[in-house]
């Protein structure tokens, strides 16, 4: 059974007893999935982002504000490198916020709800408030509640709060994420600083 990852799903009172990641969808996307299932090799290349990790073993997709997203102002995808398949190893989802208090209450909102989805075979941390690893600064702060599943996997609820340095040099905005990745890619973005 795939669950849905909306806003509006959280609603819904049930239990979820899987310990597969990939039956969980950000705009009808799975881990596990082709890329290639939703976009044209053209629209997939063109999508391409740099990233500041020193191995490459993956490489990052962008896509942002598309028509057929109903959710999500953009998403965010890791293929390995060497992958002709395009198979999804990390999906996340993002909503842009101006004001970081309405991300906080729709992450907690969020959260809460997610947690009462699993069985006890998932594990909740909350990290607290911490440094974003992308500002060296040291301003920007994220906030951010992990689900670890059994087999490695996970799933982290994240808002990110960026500096006004940040906001102002590079035009991003806070933001809400719905982040899933399998056990292979996390243990590998551990090690690729």
């Amino acid at each position: 059974m795939k669950i849905l990852f909306t806003l509006f799903f959280l609603f819904f009172s049930f239990s979820v007893f899987s310990d597969d990641i990939s039956d969980f969808e950000i705009e009808g996307i799975s881990i596990g999935d082709s890329l290639l299932d939703y976009f044209t090799l053209e629209e997939i290349e063109s999508n391409k982002r740099e990233t500041s990790y020193k191995k490459k073993d993956y490489i990052k997709y962008e896509f942002l504000y598309l028509s057929f997203f109903k959710t999500y102002d953009g998403i965010q995808v890791f293929t390995k490198s060497n992958d002709k398949s395009y198979k999804i190893e990390s999906l996340s989802g993002a909503i842009f916020y101006n004001n970081i208090d309405a991300c906080l209450t729709d992450k907690d909102t969020i959260v809460s709800s997610i947690n009462k989805l699993f069985d006890k075979s998932v594990s909740f941390f909350d990290e607290g408030i911490k440094n974003h690893a992308s500002d060296k600064t040291g301003k920007s702060k994220t906030y951010s509640v992990y689900f670890d599943f059994s087999s490695g996997d996970y799933i982290k609820v994240r808002c990110a709060d960026w500096s006004k340095g940040i906001e102002e040099d590079y035009g991003w905005s806070d933001n809400l994420a719905i982040i899933m990745t399998t056990n292979q890619f996390n243990k590998w973005v551990n090690t690729a600083y």
